[in-house]
């Protein structure tokens, strides 16, 4: 059996830390010291800074450096220690083992043992310590230890809510204080049976990376308060031109970046908040459920700068107020509001003698993967930039005589046990004669593969990944 299957088991059986949801996922951590062996080379264990996230099928550890052709066993502990076996020092604490899974190693001392994480929630939180433990007649006692290797199993990234990020005051519904909301101008979203007349709420979102919207909650209101059967629609435009000039839930206006037309409560039975709405009914604290979906900000030649998005959560073949948000205070950025299919455009809510202020909804958002994890294209579009910069100040440095060229190498490091190779090759972007779109001269490329190549078995470790100029 898998150890990490019985973990359910044991955590049960075992005093650990409560378990929490929302766990971020970060790389495992090594931990003590080794005991070495053939060579004087201590094993290591790595897992190329992949978390253990839950229901993570391929997430595995590999051990390298160590002995070619001989048994090692992988110790899985819920606790660490520092005992003392056969000469090697234990580093993992032997009265909390929850498997050994014996393995052999390669002519070149490499292994890797596949440890997928089954998707049970309850296992979120915990921390598991690993050590490899290698037969090794060169070690003093016959046995080689690599050092230990932490990892706490995750869920996924922390959510952001962006709203506060941008400095949003739409935050009053956490103080849990009805004076921020009673008897405040309610902002509408509605739309008349005909879809053509309606009143909605355009919720400001920045976005200054690649996000996945994950929820969104709000302060607001039904007029008739039947919360099980409303009928909503999230619509998501980008840029303030789109909005300005959309036709709200019509089909005649720009299409939306994202539209969902099968959106609910999460709680039917939304709890109340506090205070009195201008509609007559009690505020409650709504949590909207729907399909995540992903947004970027706007990329330009340099990177990437913030994109404002415009939420509108409208509820769909209702009566006038059929569904209002509560206004928090004045700022710098309000929320704004579209009240005429036939005449389109944003307006601020000042304009119709209501609160300039925001709507008191937050939209959470988490990255679509976690912190440790870069794309290739991010790699690419960072080092460009410093590509560009690198180049000033070499035909500076040269009074401004010769042309530099940077070719950009990408560069993996495997875990095989063979050595770094060239994953990619981007050209120099910028066209001279002395430097070609189809990049370096081949002697001059075939040297500069050689001088990444040459670095590269020292700098980049296995399992990392590097970008070379």
């Amino acid at each position: 059996m898998n150890p990490l299957s019985a973990l359910g088991l044991a955590v049960t059986m075992v005093a650990v830390s409560p378990i929490s949801a929302q766990v971020p996922c970060q790389p495992p951590t090594s931990y003590g010291i080794g005991t070495a062996g053939s060579f004087g080379l201590i094993p290591e264990l790595t897992t190329g800074n992949r978390a253990a996230r839950v229901g993570d099928t391929d997430f595995a550890i590999d051990c390298f450096r160590a002995r070619g052709n001989t048994s090692v066993g992988l110790a899985l502990s819920l606790g660490s220690g520092s005992s003392s076996f056969l000469g090697a020092t234990i580093l993992v604490d032997l009265q909390q083992i929850v498997g050994v899974l014996p393995h052999a190693t390669s002519t070149n001392g490499y292994t890797s043992f596949p440890l997928p994480v089954p998707p049970q929630s309850s296992l979120v939180g915990t921390t598991v310590y690993a050590q490899a433990l290698v037969a090794d007649p060169f070690a003093i006692g016959g046995l080689a230890a690599s050092q230990g290797l932490s990892f706490t199993i995750c869920d996924t990234s922390l959510e952001t809510d962006l709203r506060r990020t941008a400095n949003s005051d739409s935050t009053c519904w956490e103080a849990q204080d009805a004076s921020c909301t009673d008897l405040r101008p309610a902002l509408p979203s509605w739309s008349g049976p005909s879809g053509q007349q309606y009143a909605i709420t355009g919720i400001r979102v920045v976005v200054s990376e690649e996000v996945t919207i994950s929820r969104v909650t709000a302060v607001g209101a039904a007029i008739d308060e039947d919360y099980t059967n409303l009928d909503l629609d999230l619509i998501v435009y980008a840029g303030d031109d789109a909005f300005g000039h959309a036709l709200g839930v019509t089909p005649d206006g720009p299409l939306p970046v994202h539209h969902d037309a099968f959106v609910s409560l999460t709680n039917p039975s939304p709890p109340l908040f506090g205070g009195q709405s201008p509609i007559g009914v009690a505020n409650r604290y709504l949590e909207f459920q729907f399909e995540e979906f992903g947004l970027t900000p706007t990329p330009t030649l340099s990177g990437f700068q913030p994109a404002t998005y415009w939420f509108v959560i409208v509820r769909k073949n209702a009566p006038p107020d059929g569904l209002v948000f509560a206004s928090t205070s004045e700022g710098d950025e309000p929320d704004l509001f579209t009240s005429d299919a036939f005449h389109p455009g944003s307006t601020d809510y000042s304009t119709f003698g209501m609160n300039p202020g925001r709507a008191a909804v937050d939209v959470f958002a988490r990255p679509p993967c976690a912190s440790f994890e870069v794309s290739i294209s991010a790699i690419n579009l960072t080092a460009n930039f410093t590509r560009n910069e690198l180049r000033n100040l070499a035909v500076s440095a040269a009074g401004g005589v010769g042309v530099f060229c940077f070719p950009l190498f990408v560069v993996e490091h495997p875990l095989d046990g063979s050595g770094p190779g060239i994953l990619a090759t981007y050209d120099d972007p910028t066209y001279s004669p002395a430097c070609p779109m189809d990049g370096l001269p081949a002697i001059e490329m075939n040297a500069a593969r050689a001088a990444v190549l040459t670095d590269a078995i020292v700098s980049t470790l296995p399992g990392e990944t590097s970008a070379y100029f």
